[in-house]
């Protein structure tokens, strides 16, 4: 008798194990896409972050004319040059930090 022996395909334990193996595949995609996307929208969160922080020093920078500041700068071989202006700080929130840009605006 020829029953099992004509026939062609797979068996029920084979589709099972596929089945299991394509599963832990689509498994460890879905985390690596989803950690991929948080990932993605928290950097982009932290660049509207540091573009509102960046029109801000801007403003800053257009509107100061004088400061009492100092910034000393010291070379190899040279004796320091002061330079007289103002240090402006901006801070912007990011979601539990804060995004922070220093310069300093010589006098003009």
């Amino acid at each position: 008798m020829k029953i099992l022996s004509d026939k062609k395909g797979f068996t029920l334990i084979e589709i099972i194990i596929s089945l299991a193996i394509l599963g832990i595949i689509v498994v460890s995609f879905t985390t690596t896409f989803t950690s991929s996307f948080s990932g993605i929208f928290s950097s982009g969160k932290k660049s509207q972050a540091l573009h509102q922080a960046q029109i801000q020093m801007d403003r800053k920078i257009n509107s100061v004319t004088t400061g009492s500041d100092t910034l000393n700068i010291k070379f190899l071989g040279i004796s320091q040059i002061t330079v007289l202006g103002k240090k402006e700080i901006v801070n912007v929130e990011y979601k539990d930090h804060n995004v922070s840009l220093t310069t300093f605006i010589p006098n003009r």
